[in-house]
């Protein structure tokens, strides 16, 4: 194990010295617009405080993504690469995708990424409205990747994904011969309404090799409406792994008082297992972000009342962030 952890750090620290290298050497590279190698970059600094003796009050670096991408053929050949230096030993590298673009209506990717699930999920998160996503996202459902294949494109009133990905969770290797599928469709009917569907279905193992296989499936809607300065999003999903059925919803209304300041507030429910009584958790967040100069310069505050049941505990907890994006 402390060889494993020891060859990782090395890894982390080689993919960086390259990519620093890179960067001093190939001379088109742009920051965020224009032709060559675009570099953009996000870093999130959490900062933390609750009513449960068990978790200290701390900072701590909870992201610090780099990206690179560009074309390689304009208009129809490109690639994108995430990682984060910040995550944990052998997650640094977050997608590595080449693409074929001929057309907004189709895209065709190759290569590790997220797969499409859950709204929340997808959305960046610099672009979050709460400091971290709704347990349905952040637990089992969304904010996942994988390596795979995805076909993708956007018109005026509806966007689609459908992909085939291996299963083994991002950064693995494929343990058998079967193939997850995943799906995601929205509509958007008129300019300040968003419909959403997604699913996801696959039977393979996220973790070693000598154990069964896990059937795995989920199906989920979503929906946001903005009217003025105020959105409301919310969102459901039912989740199966070999018969252990678990679901999660969310309901949340944000607020923006002018362009700096944005007022929200969340409710926010996950059971692990339906078949158990009073085992659910539910998150009441109240927060506020405040610009300095839209995602790339924000401080987020949110305060979180978390009720578990199955564990009978209630906690209280503040959350800050400072994020800076380039």
């Amino acid at each position: 194990m402390e060889l494993r952890l020891q060859a990782n750090k090395a890894l982390r620290l080689i993919v960086v010295s390259v990519i620093l290298a890179s960067l001093i050497v190939i001379p088109n590279v742009q920051a965020g617009d224009g032709s060559g190698v675009k570099v953009n970059g996000m870093i999130q600094i959490w900062g933390q405080s609750s009513s449960d003796g068990n978790v200290p009050n701390s900072l701590f670096l909870k992201r610090s993504e780099l990206k690179l991408s560009g074309s390689i053929i304009e208009n129809l050949v490109g690639y994108e690469f995430l990682m984060d230096p910040a995550s944990v030993p052998g997650a640094m590298t977050q997608d590595l995708i080449i693409y074929i673009q001929p057309s907004p209506l189709l895209r065709v990717s190759v290569g590790q990424m997220k797969y499409p699930l859950t709204r929340e999920g997808l959305e960046p998160s610099s672009q979050l409205d709460f400091i971290d996503r709704a347990m349905i996202a952040a637990r089992e459902f969304g904010d996942r990747r994988d390596i795979g294949f995805m076909v993708s494109g956007k018109a005026n009133i509806f966007d689609y994904s459908v992909g085939l990905f291996n299963g083994s969770g991002a950064n693995n290797i494929d343990l058998n011969d079967a193939k997850d599928f995943g799906a995601r469709l929205v509509v958007n009917p008129f300019g300040n309404l968003s419909i959403g569907a997604s699913t996801y279905s696959g039977s393979n193992n996220h973790l070693v090799s000598d154990t069964a296989d896990v059937d795995r499936g989920r199906l989920g809607g979503d929906l946001q409406y903005s009217v003025s300065a105020l959105t409301v999003k919310a969102e459901y999903m039912l989740g199966n792994d070999d018969g252990l059925e678990g679901q999660g919803y969310y309901a949340g209304v944000t607020y923006l008082v002018n362009p700096k300041l944005k007022l929200a507030t969340r409710y926010d429910v996950w059971d692990s297992d339906t078949d158990l009584d009073d085992n659910e958790e539910s998150m009441i967040t109240i927060g506020s972000g405040y610009s300095l100069k839209g995602d790339a310069a924000k401080v987020m505050v949110n305060y979180i009342i978390h009720n578990d049941k199955g564990t009978d505990t209630k906690t209280n907890d503040i959350l800050i962030q400072f994020q800076v994006e380039f």
